[in-house]
């Protein structure tokens, strides 16, 4: 993907859903734990550089959660694509489940991968039993798609 293509921010249900119970966590509980340790002559820099970074992320939460669209159901069902839900065979013979995603949602779980990510990009069109080869920076590998979920 050409680093100067933007994707547009569109999050999935449960991705929205997960960044917002983060804002939530920041705001209602990191910090507000945090708050009364601000102030006073015990005060620890500490606390107010984690409170400045919370601060921070919730801005940038808002921020995408406000720009951000949710995602419709692709027009084909059967092909990966932004959103689905994919379980691939690894080749050391393990199974294991991937979706690709806005990058801005890839941290939620650890599911979830960036669509622009060597994986996501080989991954993307594709049906079930199909064998993708996806060029990483550690080498070439392959996987073959065993189940689909939207």
């Amino acid at each position: 993907m050409n680093p100067r293509t933007r994707i547009p921010t569109v999050l999935t249900i449960e991705g929205r859903d997960l960044l917002t119970k983060r804002l939530r966590e920041i705001h209602e509980i990191r910090m507000a734990e945090l708050q009364p340790h601000l102030m006073g002559p015990e005060r620890d820099e500490r606390d107010v550089a984690l409170f400045e970074t919370l601060l921070q992320e919730a801005a940038e939460l808002e921020g995408l959660l406000a720009e951000a669209g949710t995602l419709e159901l692709a027009a084909d069902p059967d092909q990966v694509g932004l959103g689905t839900r994919v379980r691939i065979s690894m080749p050391d013979g393990t199974s294991e489940w991937v979706r690709p995603v806005h990058p801005a949602e890839a941290t939620v779980d650890s599911e979830r991968i960036s669509i622009e990510s060597p994986l996501a990009q080989a991954l993307s069109g594709s049906v079930v039993d199909d064998v993708v080869q996806v060029s990483a920076p550690t080498g070439e590998w392959q996987c073959r798609i065993e189940a689909i979920e939207r």
